[in-house]
């Protein structure tokens, strides 16, 4: 972990997020869950797996990023999260 300050937040838009969007974007359901489990990047690691392992099922052969953000970058302060957009298509 990269600690606090603007540290902290390049940190985790480049290493922790951008694991989990990558993914996310790779339909990756193994290591979307280790996202949530392992690193704590991400809620509800389960059922983003679930929506890309259906969504492969349903024909699906990529995921893209469409957009993502943190709350730090509305709302400068110690504690932020982030958020990512991600479609997935045939």
């Amino acid at each position: 972990m990269a600690g606090t300050g603007p540290e902290a937040v390049a940190w985790v838009e480049t290493q922790n997020d951008a694991r989990a969007v990558r993914a996310l974007s790779e339909m990756d359901t193994d290591a979307i869950l280790d996202c949530g489990l392992e690193d704590q990047s991400m809620c509800c690691a389960g059922s983003a797996a679930a929506a890309a392992a259906a969504c492969r099922a349903g024909g699906a052969l990529t995921g893209t990023c469409l957009a993502y953000a943190t709350s730090h970058d509305k709302s400068a302060g110690p504690s932020f999260v982030g958020y990512s957009a991600v479609v997935y298509s045939i």
